[in-house]
């Protein structure tokens, strides 16, 4: 009779720990993005994204499908012990290439080594902390180019000589898919130069808060519009048109623990 007394308490005690765990601070995170022409044309890019139990990005897969043709890549993402990103390795279908983030004693960027099976390459850094400014140099054509955040690490304009050039407005007054995710700028730095801009122009440029436009240099302004959300204010869906059809951005959340 003991025993089984020991035992319905000790259930108990299991189950109120349990309930307390359930019962923590949670917030929703994007873990897919799938972004195609409403029309079915062109490539469509899925995204779905991994975090880890401190809820920053650990890994992001990446498929492109056009037709009957699919590539993917995946994204793992390294950060120190202080939750700082310092290493993104990128492993395709027949290739693998590491990006590593070099910093000075004071924390700023210098350096960015990139590795793949044939050579190591550096670009050079320069970073204007008063206007969190980062400029990066190299022999890659797309070199030199610019990247301007503001206070809160959002994206704001890139700017150079071989890119076009942009300026990204946002609706402060109204959150982002990814409200609840630690703004990264190394990642968008890696986007840009990797990728010219597509997959982070692909995620909204990651931003805590709604993207409205994107100014281009060249006039192929992008007005985001048609924006939908699910009962819980997640920014479900949005798009931007194309000429005759329109660019959809659908997303999906996860209910995570804080």
């Amino acid at each position: 009779m003991k025993r089984t007394y020991f035992l319905v308490l000790l259930f108990l005690c299991l189950l109120g720990c349990s309930s307390d765990d359930n019962e923590g601070p949670k917030a929703y995170f994007p873990v897919e993005m799938v972004v195609g022409n409403t029309d079915g044309s062109d490539v469509t890019s899925t995204y779905s994204l991994t975090y880890n139990a401190k809820n920053l990005i650990t890994v992001i897969n990446i498929e492109r499908s056009s037709g009957m043709s699919t590539s993917d890549f995946r994204l793992e993402i390294a950060y120190n012990s202080s939750d700082v990103l310092e290493e993104i390795r990128t492993i395709g279908e027949d290739s693998e290439s590491v990006v590593r983030f070099t910093r000075d004693l004071l924390g700023f960027l210098t350096e960015i080594e990139i590795t793949d099976v044939e050579e190591t390459t550096f670009l050079e850094v320069n970073i204007d902390p008063f206007n969190n400014e980062y400029t990066i140099d190299g022999l890659y054509a797309i070199l030199p180019i610019t990247l301007g955040f503001d206070d809160a690490n959002v994206l704001e304009y890139v700017v150079g000589p071989n890119v076009n050039e942009r300026i990204i407005e946002y609706d402060p007054s109204q959150e982002g898919s990814f409200a609840n995710v630690r703004p990264q700028p190394l990642l968008l730095i890696f986007f840009e130069i990797f990728t010219f801009g597509i997959d982070s122009e692909a995620l909204s440029y990651m931003s805590p808060i709604l993207t409205t436009f994107v100014n281009y240099d060249d006039g192929e302004d992008i007005e985001y519009q048609n924006f939908e959300r699910d009962e819980a204010g997640n920014l479900i869906s949005f798009e931007h048109p194309i000429g005759a059809v329109s660019r959809r951005y659908s997303v999906s959340y996860q209910f995570r623990n804080l």
